[in-house]
């Protein structure tokens, strides 16, 4: 189940720094998880050229976050002149809950044609249908004449 639908190029495309070993860790973990929450990713050659472009955009997005994150040690940096002394502290670490965002797991299961989709409930019984009638002289004139109602109950309405 190698998804080859991005390469280690299109993320030296963005970051030309990345290390090799590592973004091909990095690939190989987000197709895995990718593929957990939307299985047809795992088939690439039943994914149209759209779906390959959507699965690509959305696995280079998460997969160079990640490695912006850095690894989440703490680092300090300080610079001294004379009597003055500056003195830096990034702290890269955070908490990790997964790869992608929830948007991007909508995204994916998306391109499968899965997931949450926008839309209505229909909440009405299955009643009869029922002919509307109005108060009008002409439509009460041919009912108590026995005569067909039209097929437009506002047929002949007056305003």
């Amino acid at each position: 189940m190698t998804v080859a639908v991005i390469e280690l190029a299109d993320l030296q495309a963005i970051n030309p720094d990345i290390d090799t070993a590592k973004a091909e860790a990095m690939i190989q973990d987000a197709v895995a998880q990718a593929t957990l929450v939307a299985p047809c990713l795992a088939d690439e050659a039943g994914l149209t050229n759209l779906q390959v472009a959507q699965f690509k955009a959305v696995l280079r997005a998460a997969i160079v976050r990640w490695d912006d994150a850095g690894s989440g040690a703490v680092l300090t940096e300080q610079v001294t002149a004379g009597p003055f002394a500056q003195s830096q502290t990034v702290d890269s670490s955070r908490l990790r809950k997964g790869l992608f965002w929830p948007s991007e797991l909508d995204l994916l299961q998306k391109i499968c044609g899965t997931g949450r989709k926008a839309g209505t409930v229909d909440v009405t019984p299955d009643i009869p249908a029922r002919r509307s009638i109005l108060p009008d002289m002409s439509i009460d004139a041919c009912t108590e004449l026995g005569g067909p109602l039209p097929d437009d109950p506002l047929q002949g309405a007056r305003l």
